[in-house]
């Protein structure tokens, strides 16, 4: 199992450091006599060890020892955890320096990142003489890999570096797996008393089999102490009061007992700033919550320490922001509360004026002015405190002005109406009970563009519309404002502009005209329509106008406004339409045909036949069409149509009578055909004249239907679902109704040969 140790996340109450010597390690736990510090090293000062001396094999991302509270010191049997602000020194990972006692146990060198460890913390030079049985103690938490990681003890005596502890004895976990602080003592050999130059040092080793377990190693509390001939300190302490408001400062009383070279360390919970002082004085708490008071003291005859949890208690503040002020008319109100700024909520208000309005909303904070006396009223803002904070009060002052006797601003112009480019002549006109000390102007679209005093100013538009103009006056108790409305028009004649739906019609058409014209005020109309119907009109857009006589007319429309008249004129030519005769009607027995025709005057000439069934009544025998072969069957007229390359229309008509024999008109189906593809008498069709309307069916032998059609131009071609059938006798049926309007039904059969 590979194992990645490049973490922890500390949540844990800190718990201070309580160091009772009494109680030490001697490789097992036993009770010794009070020891007399002679070096101690808690690592939160400035770094006076070597860390990281190599002592074997260290790959480029060995781990390695840092010194901060990322692994913070924790007092025995506290559980680790991080940034308490109590330093120790611990082996991390190189990849994630920072970390607290979390370690790379490896398995990863095969992708470029190796980790053997072989690295030692080394003290600076301690000198003992004059002391001999030394004793070395320390807290610590160890894990790592049995036989392959772990840490161990060392001393250098002056000839060399030598493990006092090889193997340090691996610690209990707690809390969800952290690291139990322990505390440990073992006695130093004579080599180390009466030495001036005796270091000491802790080594971490390990492999890269990346099996192992968090914690590394830490190490806090390093003491060499001597047996005390004392009586040890005992750490007390008190402060008044305890119970206090954000950002108090207190004095704290040291009552503890000691002797000779006392070293005082105070420990406020992170509430207030460390102090090495013997009665701390002055300490200031600036954040809210409670904390628990540390004293430890060490001197010639040993250590101790005394930890009040939750000893101080800081309690929120509160505010009512900053005071302000502001000024209101008595002719209106204002809202206090909008004044407020930085405020703490679910205060409360009060007026404090000597003199109190009577019209101070305390609910709403709403200050209704209106009618008061001018002069300063006062207001307060009170957001109550939790013991011992205080209430906090903020003041607002209004001061309320006299606007009964105003302005009223008013503007004398010399036209509401000026043309484009013209100049007006404005005017202040306002009135006041004071002396009115401000003019300002804003002339819309005009040049000036403004203005500040009561005037004449004249002003000129250049630019057609509807401008405002707008004038605010001020006095010793007010300001008022008014705008009017000035309109610049384009003082020109009208422009006068038709279009014709047709400029060329054909005598008899009728055309429309579209009235395109332009004026700035409202205009009249004349038209004139030389030969037409009608000859004028005074409408804007008059109705259609019919042209029944050839010629070339001048169409004229004027145009009047109040600044002048316009006119404008187009030509209408009315054109000749084509002369057309038709010919060639007469009478023609049923089945017969016969060639009709027509002419016309005018040139290149279009030609049209009404009715025209092209290929079945009526054929074109000549390119344009003039001359048609018909073949109607019943008696017809026809129109023919000619339109010129003006494309003016004429028209005429000739009559084709037809004669119907007497036995009405003849219809039937052949007794026999061959579907031979020999192209004679292939299809079975349906033979006759005047034939409007008909259903043609055919069965087999059985009653099958096996053809249908209602068309006489599509017969039956001998086949049944696209196969052809052998040779046989079929009957068939056939329903019609005539061009006459008689309606009849015919039966047989029909031989299908080969």
């Amino acid at each position: 199992m590979i194992l990645y140790k490049f973490g922890k996340i500390r949540s844990k109450t800190i718990t201070m450091k309580k160091l009772l010597f009494s109680c030490l390690f001697f490789f097992s736990l036993g009770f010794v006599h009070s020891q007399t510090p002679i070096y101690t090293e808690n690592f939160d000062g400035a770094v006076t060890w070597t860390l990281n001396t190599s002592f074997g094999t260290n790959d480029a991302d060995a781990n390695l020892w840092e010194i901060s509270d990322s692994e913070s010191g924790v007092l025995p049997p506290g559980c680790g955890t991080a940034g308490t602000g109590n330093n120790s020194l611990y082996i991390t990972s190189t990849l994630f320096p920072g970390s607290g006692a979390a370690y790379n146990a490896g398995g990863l060198c095969g992708f470029g990142i190796c980790v053997n460890t072989h690295r030692r913390a080394e003290s600076p030079v301690i000198s003992t003489v004059g002391y001999t049985n030394l004793t070395l103690s320390f807290d610590y938490i160890h894990n790592g890999q049995a036989g392959q990681d772990y840490g161990s003890v060392w001393i250098n005596t002056g000839s060399g570096w030598l493990t006092l502890v090889p193997t340090l004895a691996t610690t209990p976990t707690c809390g969800g797996g952290q690291g139990q602080w322990t505390a440990y003592s073992i006695a130093m050999p004579v080599s180390c008393e009466n030495n001036p130059n005796l270091k000491i040092g802790f080594g971490w080793q390990n492999n890269d089999d990346g099996v192992g377990t968090d914690p590394s190693i830490a190490i806090n509390n390093v003491r060499i102490t001597v047996p005390s001939s004392g009586i040890p300190p005992v750490a007390d302490f008190s402060a008044t009061p305890t119970n206090i408001c954000e950002g108090t400062c207190i004095d704290f009383t040291n009552t503890s007992t000691f002797s000779t070279n006392p070293i005082f360390s105070w420990d406020f919970g992170g509430g207030a700033t460390n102090s090495s002082a013997q009665n701390p004085t002055n300490v200031c708490f600036n954040t809210p919550g409670t904390y628990t008071i540390t004293l430890t003291i060490s001197d010639d005859d040993g250590t101790d320490s005394e930890a009040k949890t939750d000893y101080i208690t800081v309690v929120s503040s509160v505010t009512a922001g900053a005071n302000n002020s502001s000024s209101v008319c008595n002719t209106s109100s204002i809202d206090i509360s909008t004044l407020l700024s930085g405020e703490d909520p679910g205060g409360t208000w009060l007026e404090t004026t000597g003199t109190p309005s009577g019209q101070f909303n305390t609910t709403t904070a709403v200050f209704n002015a209106s009618g008061v006396t001018p002069g300063v009223y006062t207001f307060t803002y009170t957001v109550a405190g939790t013991a011992p904070c205080p209430d906090d009060v903020a003041t607002f002052t209004i001061t309320v002005n006299d606007c009964t006797g105003g302005p009223t601003a008013c503007i004398a112009v010399s036209n509401g109406v000026v043309c484009q480019g013209q100049s007006l002549i404005f005017n202040s006109c306002s009135t006041t009970n004071y002396t009115i000390t401000d003019y300002s102007w804003s002339f819309g679209g005009g040049v000036p563009g403004t203005a500040n005093t009561a005037g004449p100013h004249s002003v000129t538009f250049n630019t057609v519309g509807n401008f405002n103009v707008w004038l605010e006056v001020t006095d010793a108790v007010g300001t008022h404002d008014t705008i009017i409305t000035i309109q610049v028009v384009s003082c020109s004649t009208p422009t006068a502009a038709f279009a014709i739906s047709d400029n060329d019609p054909c005598e008899g058409d009728c055309i429309s005209f579209t009235n395109n014209s332009s004026s700035i005020s409202t205009p009249t109309y004349q038209w004139s329509f030389p030969g037409g119907v009608p000859s004028s009109s005074s409408a804007a857009n008059p109705p259609v106008v019919c042209y029944n006589t050839v010629g070339t007319y001048t169409v004229t429309l004027v145009v009047t406004n109040s600044f002048g008249t316009g006119s404008y004129s187009q030509n209408v030519t009315v054109l000749t339409p084509p002369t057309i005769t038709a010919y060639g009607g007469t009478n023609i027995d049923l089945g017969d045909t016969v060639t009709i025709g027509a002419t016309a005057s005018g040139g290149e000439i279009t030609w049209s036949w009404t009715p025209n069934n092209q290929g079945d009544v009526l054929n074109c025998i000549v390119t344009d069409c003039s001359e048609a072969e018909v073949f109607p069957t019943i008696t017809t007229t026809y129109t023919a149509t000619a339109v010129d390359n003006q494309g003016c229309t004429s028209s005429d008509f000739t009559v084709v009578t037809v004669d119907v024999p007497a036995t009405g008109y003849p219809i039937g189906v052949p007794n026999s055909f061959s579907p031979n593809n020999d192209g004679n008498n292939d299809i079975l069709y349906v033979n006759g004249y005047g034939v409007a309307n008909m259903i043609f069916r055919v069965y087999n032998r059985y009653g099958q239907l096996i053809f249908e059609s209602d068309d006489m131009n599509i017969g039956w071609d001998g086949k049944f679902n696209q196969q052809e059938l052998n040779p046989a006798t079929f009957a068939w049926t056939l329903e019609y109704t005539l061009v006459n309007g008689d309606i009849g039904n015919l039966n047989g059969n029909v031989t299908l040969l080969k």
